[in-house]
Parts: C-alpha cells; structure tokens; sequence
C-alpha cells in the first residue's frame, strides 16, 4: 500500500558568519540568518500523467524549506545556481539527487526584500530508518543598501535619455501596453544594470502620482558588450509623465551564502561542522 508523509515546523538557525561580501575581508562578514520552514516529503503517485504526487498540491520527494535574510541589506535577486551546487543527504548516508541546480519552486523575495524563500529540493526519499537531513551548497545574491531618492522632469520619448540612480538610460521604445489599449509602455536601456533601482513614481500632467510597474526586463551581450533592458508600464501615455522619482540603493553587492545545516525529523537544527570550517577559511 502507498502511503505518503509531510511534515512541516518553523525553527530557526543563526549562522554567525554565514553569509560574506564577495571579495570582502573576513572582519566584514555580515551574518545571515536561516531559518528552517518546514520539510515536505511525498511519494510520487504512479498513476498520474502529470508527474504528482499521494500529497495534493506537492511535487514528488523531498525538500527542505529555508528563509534566508541579511541584516542590513535588501536583496534584490536570487541568482540560478549551477547543478552540483547543492548536495542532500540523509542520516544513514543515502546521497539525494538535487532536482535541476537544487532550488526548487517557489523560490521568491519577500516584499521589501528583507528575506527569501529558499526551497532546496530532491525528487528522492530518504532511507526508511533515517532520522535526519543534511544540506550542504551556498546561493549568490544581489543585494543592496543605503536608500537614496532623485527627482527629475523627463521627457519619455524614444530616443531621448533619461539619468536615473546615476545610470544613464536611453529611452528605446515607447509603444502600446499588451494589457489596456488605452495605456502604453516604455524601455530604458543601458550597459550597467538597473536592479539599483527599487522604485520609480511619475506625477503626471493631471497631478496624479502612480508608480510605475516594471512588465519585463532583458539582458543581451555580444561580443563582451552587455545591454540590460527594462520595460515600464504607463497609466496613460508616457507624454503625459510631467516628473519622476526614482528611489534607488547607492549600494549594491554581490552576496554569497553558505547553505550548511543538518537537521533531524524531529525539527531539531545544528550548523554542521564543515560550516565552521569555512568560516574560519
């Protein structure tokens, strides 16, 4: 007979040095902390077409659900680990294939970028007798600091160039919305990234003030040139943007977190050792 087990907890883990600026000294080292959000593990069901699993609403195996959070920064993005990055293991020893790069669904920032959830996943069970769970991997991200706001007059007009968080833009497409015929789009371009910029709101000729929402963003380089591009939703048209304010981090760095936990079915958590070691490296 199949049968088909979750469990889920809430427990927390500080690891002291956890988390370190790329680069940085180890006197830098900012501290992250983890926290364990639960543990799912379903078997998969054999007869269905669609890869499911006993449990409704989760996917085959096993995964083990972390918040992870920097004091002091907002993260901005969550990078696509590279497979191997992430191993799984349980207690007796059995070694869990990591699905993909080892992060599964769900995988988002909070509002406000304080924290995110971390779902590191395997398609396999642990063994019968197991007791316990240990990750091993780390996860890079781009995060940022020190909130700084500037406000200019612009004119959005394809071709025109806009200064926003100290970057300079081009303005490359100004176009109908695909969501409301009667609203329109506009692209900004640049070689340097945007993700500095966390919000941006337009007053408009009427007076009114809306933030604009950013509907797609795109990344292209050839030949070692990079241009980043993101798009920007107008209420109306972009003609009638009389003014913006671009509130935006003056810092940003690239961030990496070491992932070294063990943790038992009975939701007890523990660094293992090798995340001691690497902090003293």
């Amino acid at each position: 007979m199949k049968t088909a087990l979750c469990l889920a907890t809430i427990l927390s883990l500080t690891v002291l040095t956890g988390c370190y600026l790329v680069e940085a000294t180890a006197d830098a080292r900012p501290e992250a902390t983890i926290t364990l959000a639960g543990i799912t593990i379903a078997q998969a069901d054999p007869q269905s077409e669609y890869g499911g699993s006993l449990v409704p609403g989760l996917q085959p195996g096993t995964t083990i659900h972390l918040i992870v959070s920097v004091p002091g920064r907002n993260v901005i993005k969550i990078h696509e680990s590279e497979e191997g990055e992430f191993s799984i293991q349980d207690s007796t020893g059995k070694s869990l294939t990591p699905s993909g790069n080892g992060i599964g669904f769900m995988s988002d920032i909070a509002e406000g970028g304080q924290s995110f959830r971390l779902p590191v996943a395997s398609k396999d069970l642990p063994a019968r007798q197991a007791t316990g769970i240990k990750v091993n991997g780390h996860v890079k991200l781009t995060c940022g600091s020190d909130l700084q706001t500037d406000e200019l007059a612009p004119e959005i007009r394809e071709g025109t160039k806009l200064e926003l968080a100290g970057i300079s833009f081009m303005v490359t497409e100004v176009k109908e919305s695909y969501m409301n015929k009667e609203d329109e789009m506009f692209a900004i371009s640049s070689s340097i990234s945007p993700a500095r910029i966390q919000r941006i709101e337009a007053t408009l000729n009427n007076g009114d003030v809306v933030e604009l929402r950013p509907c797609g963003s795109s990344r292209f380089g050839i030949n070692g040139e990079v241009t980043y591009s993101r798009h920007y939703s107008v209420p109306g048209k972009a003609a009638d943007i009389s003014g913006l304010k671009v509130t935006y981090f003056r810092n940003v760095d690239e961030l990496e977190v070491p992932i070294n936990l063990v943790t038992g079915l009975g939701f007890q958590t523990t660094p293992t050792s090798d995340a001691r070691r690497d902090d003293r490296d």
